[in-house]
């Protein structure tokens, strides 16, 4: 974390930098944006002072709900791939699924968030079936930029508490691997390496956290957390200036995502 104010301002004005860009390109207005972060800085101050439950997040639920529909075996076949269902029937449903996820869930808006992102496909039957085995959103959407969001605020939550912690061992990893010198023409090999090895790194994180889950409530809600990691790749300009420093963290700079 920066130390001087200058830099901390820095800081903290490139991360709303990039979440207000977020939202902007998801189709939400300046003013609601003004009105959202009014809102927000208010639940934030609030929430230091109280432990009061917090309500589910769209985003939180659709990608929960489509794991546990690949890894679930009430909701997946013989062969281990998600089982067609119906929106509401006798068990097993979609919206029995949901449900289970999250009990404060509102089915309904959650199908139609995985509709409109394309992540399930209806059948002949009509009945619906997960569109991959990968939730790919492809378009910017008020979904996207909450879970953004969430990845954001989980990483700065990260930061300080690895700051804050005296011990090694209470560390959670936090790491990145950059030069300032790629050519162009890697690009692509970087990214399909960047890629192939992201999905080895995240399959092996989801196969041990999946081991370890707390199942059909054997484990108090209360004692029970929500864990897990976040890979993403990056490419961007590199300004003149900044080419002498090359190793160096900066937190000052916008990204710009690759093609």
């Amino acid at each position: 974390m920066p130390s001087t104010s200058s830099h901390a301002n820095a800081y903290f004005h490139d991360i709303l930098y990039a979440v207000f860009t977020v939202l902007l390109r998801a189709g939400v207005s300046a003013k609601r944006i003004a009105n959202i972060s009014g809102e927000a800085l208010e639940a934030a101050h609030a929430r230091e002072y109280s432990k009061a439950p917090e309500d589910p997040h769209l985003s939180e639920v659709v990608a929960s709900a489509l794991h546990a529909w690949h890894h679930n075996r009430d909701f997946t076949d013989k062969y281990g791939e998600p089982k067609a269902l119906h929106f509401k029937s006798k068990a097993p449903s979609l919206a029995s699924l949901i449900m289970r996820e999250d009990r404060r869930a509102r089915p309904l808006d959650v199908v139609n968030a995985m509709k409109r992102l394309r992540l399930i496909r209806r059948t002949r039957d009509r009945r619906y079936r997960p569109s991959g085995r990968v939730a790919a959103i492809h378009a910017l959407d008020p979904v996207l930029a909450e879970h953004v969001c969430h990845s954001l605020g989980r990483m700065l939550t990260t930061v300080s508490a690895n700051t804050g912690s005296s011990r090694t061992n209470a560390r959670f990893i936090e790491r990145s691997a950059q030069v300032q010198d790629l050519p162009r023409e890697k690009l692509r090999e970087f990214r399909d390496f960047a890629n192939s090895q992201g999905e080895i790194f995240i399959s092996s994180i989801n196969d041990w956290l999946e081991a370890r889950r707390s199942r059909n409530g054997k484990v108090a809600k209360s004692r029970t957390t929500r864990a897990g990691v976040h890979v993403f790749a990056f490419a961007e300009p590199v300004n003149a200036s900044r080419k002498a420093s090359a190793g160096a963290t900066s937190s000052t700079h916008r990204a710009t995502p690759a093609g």
